[in-house]
């Protein structure tokens, strides 16, 4: 249950964290046609889809970006990968900085050169500014400060070819053995 909660917990940061870098208006959170266009306009359709990065950056405030209009703005436009935690970090250096990030985002990161920016938010005043910030860097900057990485699979089942589970325990927990307090009957 605790891990639910931090799934939980972990998104929430994650849209506050968009919010609050929302706050300037040059970024927006475009939605996935929107996001599709962009790709296909910079030659990077084939590879990636509008869940690849989380918001868009123009030079200047930007009117909402639609399907008909970005066209006119793309050469304004970088990507977005946000990364956003509440532990205090001590200033954009960003020291200490803990985040997870999946092949995808490196390969897009690669792809996209510099029409890519990644955004370390930092939703915690304790640290040299004494409020919430966040700062942009590029994938160089980021493969720079990286002091270690490691792979971490993310596993999808197959569907309705799956093995006949008869030999596998399950399922579980077996309410002879819960623990009546945490049931949900």
């Amino acid at each position: 249950m605790a891990r639910f909660k931090k799934s939980a917990r972990n998104h929430r940061l994650e849209v506050w964290g968009k919010d609050f870098v929302l706050l300037d208006r040059r970024f927006q959170r475009p939605d996935r046609s929107v996001k599709s266009e962009i790709l296909h306009l910079i030659g990077l359709s084939g590879n990636f889809t509008g869940a690849s990065f989380d918001l868009v950056m123009t030079e200047r405030p930007a009117p909402p970006l639609t399907v008909d209009n970005v066209s006119a703005w793309i050469d304004e436009i970088t990507l977005i990968e946000m990364k956003t935690t509440a532990q205090p970090i001590r200033n954009k250096a960003l020291a200490g900085f803990f985040f997870g990030s999946s092949e995808t985002q490196y390969h897009l990161s690669e792809a996209a050169a510099d029409r890519i920016r990644w955004a370390f938010v930092v939703l915690n005043d304790a640290n040299e500014y004494g409020r919430p910030f966040f700062t942009l860097l590029t994938f160089d900057q980021v493969k720079a400060k990286t002091r270690t990485k490691r792979v971490q699979f993310q596993v999808n089942f197959a569907g309705n070819d799956m093995p006949n589970p008869s030999d596998e325990f399950g399922p579980l927990p077996d309410p002879a053995f819960a623990d009546p307090e945490l049931r949900q009957d």
